[in-house]
């Protein structure tokens, strides 16, 4: 897969079942582009534009026919770019929708369906979410944790203490708020993203 576009790759890879198949095909498909524009999509990243204000822009979208498509750019060249369109970047929202109309004209219109994503939070693909990408690259979203779901009406029971001695355990079951803020600032070295 590794001459395909990103929206090729990921169309692939989300038509894959079972679940564990389908975090093996994006690992196996990881590259630097690509694992920026997921980051981008499904982490928590505030964005000048919206999809409202991307469906104001008036731009021609080019032609999805690969015959007569010749592409101007991609998101394999842009994904390094894509950081100017967050909030706390100093370019004005005028100079930035120049741009962005720009690349919109310029992108094959997957990529911009792909892009427009990235400002809603999620993917046009329906098997390409979060939970694939942080099982996936768990490096990408180390706070990740799936919500788990309680049956409705049920409590979770109080454990009932154990009829063993009475002697408290020094074991350390938590980590100390040192180690934890450590154990954060070596996964953000360690992207490479």
């Amino acid at each position: 897969m590794n001459n395909l576009s990103i929206p090729e790759k990921l169309e692939t890879i989300s038509k894959i079942n079972p679940f564990g198949e389908r975090v093996k095909a994006l690992q196996a498909n990881s590259e630097r582009s690509l694992n920026t524009i997921l980051l981008y999509t499904f982490g928590d990243y505030k964005w000048k534009f919206t999809k409202e204000d991307i469906d104001k822009l008036e731009y021609k979208e080019p032609p999805a026919d690969e015959d007569v498509f010749i592409q101007g750019t991609n998101l394999n060249q842009e994904a390094k770019r894509l950081y100017i369109f967050m909030e706390g970047e100093k370019a004005s929202k005028e100079k930035l929708s120049e741009i962005l109309l720009v690349m919109l004209e310029n992108l094959h219109p997957d990529e911009g369906k792909i892009l427009k994503g990235i400002f809603e939070g999620n993917s046009p693909y329906k098997n390409i979410t979060k939970k694939l990408v942080a099982t996936a690259f768990p490096d990408l979203f180390p706070d990740y944790k799936e919500e788990e779901k309680k049956p409705e009406g049920k409590s979770n029971p109080t454990p009932k203490p154990s009829g063993g001695s009475k002697k408290k355990s020094t074991k350390q079951t938590e980590p100390t708020p040192e180690k934890t803020e450590e154990n954060k600032e070596e996964q953000n070295a360690d992207l490479s993203v």
